[in-house]
C-alpha cells in the first residue's frame, strides 16, 4: 500500500490510501484516448456530451 497526496484544483491536499483504480472521463475526447491505451477496463464513467 502506497499512499498518495495529491492537491486538487482548489489547492486542498487529498490523500488517497491506495494508488487509484478506476477513471471517470468528463471530455469525450480524453475517453478515447483511454480506450486507445488499453485503460477501458478501468473506466468507470463517462459523460453524455
Amino acid at each position: 500500500m502506497s499512499t498518495r497526496i495529491l492537491r486538487d484544483a482548489s489547492g486542498a491536499d487529498v490523500t488517497l490510501p491506495d494508488p487509484p483504480r478506476r477513471i471517470v472521463s468528463l471530455i469525450p475526447c480524453i475517453t478515447e484516448i483511454l480506450f486507445a491505451l488499453g485503460l477501458d477496463e478501468a473506466v468507470a464513467g463517462v459523460t453524455r456530451y
